[in-house]
């Protein structure tokens, strides 16, 4: 099976995006975020099939796990919230800085 994930070869991409949007967040700031956080922010209100809904969970999961190994989030001990690390506030505000960059914003810096 092909996989078709765009999210590991484009990190500026609209899927990476989709995910840094939720987690950067106003509201999660102070108490973090849930997988179902991110899942209702990515595929809207939870969908009535239970198999759908737990596809979507360990999509979610995944891409957790990946952010986390990264050291782009952190779990907080003792619940299932997750925090955006330091390091992960600088490089989404790179990223983000990046995806909004353009060749004519950056000629008359050259």
């Amino acid at each position: 099976m092909e996989r078709t994930d765009s999210t590991r070869a484009q990190p500026v991409g609209p899927r990476r995006r989709e995910l840094r949007r939720p987690s950067t967040g106003g509201q999660f700031v102070l108490h973090g975020f849930r997988n179902a956080d991110i899942r209702e922010a990515l595929y809207g209100p939870a969908p009535a099939d239970r198999q759908e809904s737990r596809r979507q969970s360990s999509a979610v999961t995944r891409k957790l796990r990946l952010l986390r190994a990264h050291g782009l989030i952190r779990k907080l001990p003792h619940t299932r919230r997750y925090l955006v690390s330091d390091k992960g506030r600088s490089q989404i505000g790179l990223l983000l800085l990046a995806r909004q960059a353009n060749a004519a914003k950056l000629a008359p810096a050259a």
